[in-house]
């Protein structure tokens, strides 16, 4: 797990200590609930949204390390949440979920990336699994210089 805090900046260019920062969008409460408390457990500073369009606007105005989207949902689907944070040059890795699988297409992945697709349901370890081993590339890449982050 990814559990040293990190320093970084909001969008106003103050300094923050926290840990690594998760928005987790889904429509169904236990599902969202659930989520969040595991990740909120395992660490992590978690946000949550019940749609695409709050997860949209949620995104423009705060700082995230992660995204953790449902693909089914109302307003703006996970996939078109995701195309459109690559469309404005928003790199976060992201997590599609969907109990409905899009298929493990080219195309799809390029979308995507970086990030993964997990069918639902998923196990909690699978969804945490995912979530440390996207964190810890971005890390790696560079993309979080002001993330002093180590597996712990």
């Amino acid at each position: 797990m990814v559990s040293v805090p990190r320093s970084h900046a909001d969008r106003w260019g103050h300094q923050q200590t926290a840990s690594p920062r998760v928005l987790i969008v889904d429509d169904d409460d236990e599902v969202r609930r659930l989520s969040a408390d595991l990740m909120a457990r395992a660490g992590f500073e978690v946000d949550t949204a019940d749609d695409g369009a709050t997860g949209w606007k949620a995104i423009c105005y705060s700082s995230y390390d992660l995204v953790v989207v449902d693909n089914d949902l109302p307003q703006l689907t996970g996939l078109e949440l995701i195309r459109r944070m690559r469309a404005v040059a928003i790199d976060l890795p992201c997590i599609l979920v969907s109990g409905r699988m899009l298929g493990r297409e080219t195309a799809l992945d390029r979308v995507i990336q970086p990030g993964a697709i997990l069918p639902k349901p998923f196990l909690p370890a699978v969804l945490m699994t995912q979530a440390e081993r996207l964190l810890l590339a971005r890390m790696e890449s560079g993309l979080a210089e002001n993330w002093p982050g180590t597996r712990g």
